[in-house]
């Protein structure tokens, strides 16, 4: 009787997990899509994703469930189907992160559509959320008797006082980080700068410095966003398409549309590991404030819809 050549063992370290990725058609797409630098993280992410795996005695195998604290720096497989099952594995998520950049920015534009010609405001005006909902109301105060009326706050200081009612609602803890947040960016006409970096601050001062949270979102079969690594390339693709753009004047009601196209916006791309809601309402009350112009809260529901969540 003939028996079949039983499939041998291989090693595989990260200099030949990067090469092997690197000449594959799905990674020279990803690449053309996001640059280099992102697509050099994204192997990164990969590799680390792929080391964590490995079991205990050192191979990996794509049904282990188990985080291996302490994985080894070259993997090693039992055949060379194993092998093949990872680097398969991992060019069918650089497949769907690719897809999905192209889902959700095709969702951006479209949203940038709507700010451009005022159907975002009239959204944000047809679904706004009651005051009372987020903010506690109290009741005019009474001057005593014989003392001068007292006068109401400006309506910039009610403005500031509703929208950080609304940004801090359900917050636990110390909500100092919001306030501050906003009046650390706030400025006459737009706010976020020419970049990503001042949103990318602004989750650093909100949530990045939380422990446990990581630095980057790995790619998840079925997830309905990319990873941090696409969501990254659409935050920086969402301000290089907005150079050039003719901000309202200040007080000017046009800013509603802006500010509700950065909150849907990034809620629709989820560029960061954690807290991009918290990120989209603070840039949010953050445009509404720099604009001067009253504050309103859109509903829960509305900003679903708007980031086809």
């Amino acid at each position: 009787m003939v028996f079949g050549r039983r499939s041998k063992s291989r090693t595989c370290d990260q200099s030949t997990f990067y090469t092997q990725l690197r000449a594959d058609p799905a990674y020279q797409n990803y690449l053309g899509a996001v640059g280099s630098g992102l697509a050099n993280g994204m192997l990164g992410i990969l590799w680390e994703e792929s080391r964590s795996k490995a079991g205990q005695d050192g191979f990996w195998s794509k049904t282990n469930k188990v985080i291996n604290r302490a994985p080894p720096t070259t993997l090693r497989f039992k055949t060379e189907k194993d092998h093949t099952d990872l680097i398969n594995g991992c060019i069918t998520l650089l497949k769907q992160d690719r897809m999905l950049i192209d889902v959700r920015w095709n969702q951006v534009t479209k949203l940038r559509a709507q700010a451009n010609n005022g159907e975002l405001a009239k959204q944000l005006n047809a679904h706004t959320k009651p005051r009372h909902e987020y903010q506690v109301i109290h009741p005019p105060r009474t001057p005593a008797p014989g003392a001068p009326p007292i006068p109401d706050k400006p309506p910039e200081m009610q403005a500031l006082a509703k929208g950080l009612a609304w940004l801090t609602h359900g917050v636990h803890g110390s909500t100092s980080a919001y306030q501050n947040a906003i009046f650390k960016y706030k400025k006459t006409g737009f706010p976020l700068g020419a970049d990503a970096q001042i949103v990318t601050k602004i989750w650093m001062d909100l949530v990045g410095n939380e422990a446990g949270v990581p630095k980057w979102r790995i790619p998840v079969m079925g997830s309905m966003y990319p990873s941090s690594i696409g969501g990254t390339h659409l935050l920086r693709k969402i301000f290089l398409t907005s150079a050039g753009t003719g901000w309202p004047a200040q007080g000017d009601l046009k800013w509603e549309d802006w500010a509700m196209y950065f909150f849907s916006a990034i809620m629709t791309i989820q560029a960061f590991p954690d807290g991009n809601k918290r990120i989209s309402r603070t840039v949010y009350l953050l445009v509404m404030q720099s604009g001067g112009i009253p504050f309103k809260a859109p509903t829960d529901a509305l900003g679903k819809k708007l980031a086809n969540m």
